[in-house]
């Protein structure tokens, strides 16, 4: 038996921490969410360390026993937290949201929440995953699709011996670090959320599992000091040099996977270390025991009281995941410990097959009958408008308009006066493409046609976000070739605010200088469109368990990230060949509305839908009448 290790019990605390402050939103904690690959690689360490010892007793794994000590340890905790969720959504959620909480239930009760998750993420327009209480059950599915799969490889390893052992997880983890390597440069989604991909982390810790015993267990204890702290050193330096555009896992995430490597390996105790002391401290050791519960509840906790309160006030974040600590601790001292060591449980297999059948039974149940539910208050007249804004898109999103095929686009991405010999050429990400309700509404008026080339989440400027940087970049390098090809009369661009957020602001104004270098040899005017106010908290949601007036944000709320770019690339836009113009001075006031006319104005917490857009189509007409006839100097914007 393996003496227990405290210094791993503190190490935890370290790791729910660093992911509970950056769910929060603490400052300087942007990128705790390595918090996970901590627990990623104590996972491989410890869980190796088992199987091996247990391979090397007795020539093979006893897998039965394995699993349901996983199944007593994981599923009970996680299944109240499921259940409870629903429960209150139900409550203090609108129905909107029930439908898609059913369906990530049902995922989180079948462990692939990260196969959900990974999916919705390469759908732009989903709903918004990190509003999902249940977002987080996404790292708990990685470990335990390791957890079912990582005991099957050491048993069939077994009976070949130690090296045969050593090389394959090896292998496995080397494979696993190139693939992880190439999705996160590629920056889909699934480089975060496959097993693969993440599989490295575990492998590393496993790796280490099987290196100590064989000798690389340090004696000194001044160097095993000195690495100890190494290590949180380099898993703290990820908080400093992760950034919003960060490819990730891949490399960025090694510091932080060999810094828990080091201080596992350095096994620091008390006497005589200060780490050790640390670590093996009281509320360490607390936060080490609660560190599974407090992971489970901190989020739903977060996400529904945000919606409950109606803020996203820092201080009411900071509140939710400190009430969500005792909730945790009430968890694990009156569930989790007690199934986890129940007599009857630990004596037999059978009985905890039949728990776990009975808890997922549970949670399927109670996703089903949520969704039930869903159906039945979205038919109540009371959500029609709510339910029409949520769908009110423009009808090219379903095509796919990011292709550099100009006869497709022009087939396909396009609307406006068929019959007019004039061309707008529509640019940017979805906050362009939001647009087009307008131009379609004004198209006759003003004679033209449009054509869209845009793919969600990217810009033209260069300074792409992570979800999919080498298709941003495939798109970008097309824009100028289908202005050639197509030769517009003019070009129409908007970006997301957001996306320009925490970048480097000297690369993207040169970006923007390029573009617009690229138009004006071309002699195509330009027109620029500012971002569009955004909404702290979903306003559609908010509407549904409130009222408009109560949901409807300041100006100043709602427009920081538009004033912030507006700010960054006003001196640039300030030349002939491009005329600017800001939604904001006719969509806000003192207030930035969310219904005029009867009509809702947005369908999530960034996207007008497209009957607004339809309606706003008088505020745009000489922005656009002056666009098409040339008449692009800056001070035009105002006219």
């Amino acid at each position: 038996m393996t003496k227990h290790r405290r210094d791993i019990d503190g190490l935890r605390a370290v790791a729910v921490t660093l992911v509970v402050a950056f769910h929060a939103g603490i400052p300087f904690f942007d990128a705790g969410f390595v918090g996970v690959d901590v627990f990623f690689v104590l996972s491989g360490f410890l869980i190796t360390g088992i199987l091996a010892r247990e391979a090397d007793d007795l020539g093979t794994v006893r897998l039965g026993r394995f699993y349901t000590r996983r199944l007593r340890r994981l599923l009970p905790a996680s299944t109240l937290t499921v259940v409870v969720t629903l429960i209150a959504s139900a409550l203090l959620v609108s129905a909107l949201s029930w439908k898609t909480l059913s369906r990530t239930a049902i995922a989180a009760a079948a462990y692939a929440s990260n196969l959900y998750f990974g999916q919705e993420a390469g759908n732009y327009f989903a709903d918004s995953s990190e509003s999902n209480p249940l977002l987080h059950f996404w790292s708990l599915a990685v470990e335990e699709q390791f957890y079912i799969v990582w005991p099957l490889i050491i048993a069939g390893v077994a009976r070949f011996g130690r090296r045969a052992r050593t090389a394959t997880l090896t292998f496995i983890t080397v494979a696993s670090f190139v693939h992880s390597v190439m999705l996160a440069n590629a920056a889909t989604p699934w480089a975060y959320y496959s097993p693969f991909s993440r599989a490295w982390e575990f492998g590393a810790g496993g790796l280490l599992a099987l290196a100590l015993p064989a000798g690389l267990a340090l004696k000194n204890s001044a160097v095993r000091e000195a690495l100890a702290w190494g290590g949180l050193l380099m898993i703290g330096s990820s908080l400093i040099f992760i950034g919003p555009t960060t490819p990730f896992p891949g490399i960025a995430a090694v510091p932080t996977v060999l810094g828990t490597c080091l201080v596992i390996a350095a096994a620091v105790e008390e006497k005589g270390s200060l780490l050790g002391w640390i670590l093996g401290s009281w509320p360490f050791q607390q936060l080490g025991a609660l560190s599974y519960s407090w992971y489970l509840w901190h989020w739903p906790v977060l996400v529904i009281g945000m919606v409950a309160l109606g803020t996203t006030a820092p201080a009411v974040r900071i509140g939710l995941v400190l009430l969500s600590l005792p909730i945790a601790a009430g968890s694990y001292y009156l569930l989790e410990r007690p199934v986890r060591f129940a007599k009857p449980l630990v004596a037999a297999h059978r009985p905890n097959w039949a728990m776990a059948g009975v808890l997922i039974a549970v949670m399927v149940g109670g996703a089903l009958l949520l969704n039930r539910a869903a159906d039945a208050e979205l038919n109540d007249p009371e959500f029609a408008a709510l339910v029409e804004a949520r769908d009110d898109v423009p009808f090219h999103l379903a095509f796919g308009c990011n292709l550099g095929d100009v006869e497709f686009l022009s087939d396909t991405c396009s609307g406006g006066s068929s019959a007019s010999e004039r061309t707008i050429l529509v640019l940017g990400d979805s906050h362009a493409e939001m647009w087009t309700p307008m131009l379609e509404e004004l198209s006759d008026e003003l004679d033209f046609r449009y054509v869209i080339h845009i793919l969600g989440g990217c810009n033209v400027v260069g300074v792409q976000p992570t979800i999919a940087v080498d298709a941003c970049r495939r798109v970008q390098s097309q824009n100028l070739d289908i202005i050639d090809e197509l030769q517009p009369d003019a070009i129409f661009v908007s970006h997301f605010a957001a996306n320009a957020e925490n970048t480097d602001a000297d690369e993207w104004r040169s970006g923007l200088e390029e573009f617009l270098a690229g138009a004006a040899e071309r002699n195509v005017p330009v027109g620029w469109v500012h971002d569009a106010p955004t909404i702290p908290l979903d306003p559609v949601e908010c509407a549904a368990k409130r009222n408009t007036e109560a949901c409807t944000p300041t100006t100043a709320e709602a427009t920081r990230l538009a004033v912030e770019l507006r700010e960054r690339e006003a001196d640039i836009l300030d030349r002939p060949g491009v005329l600017t113009i800001n939604p904001v001075e006719f969509m806000c006031n003192d207030t930035c509305p969310l219904i005029s006319n009867g009509t809702f104005h947005y369908r999530d917490n960034h996207h007008i839908t497209a009957s607004y857009a339809m309606q706003l189509g008088p505020d745009f007409e000489a922005f656009l009448a002056d666009l098409l006839d040339g008449e692009t100097a800056t001070e035009a914007a105002s006219s």
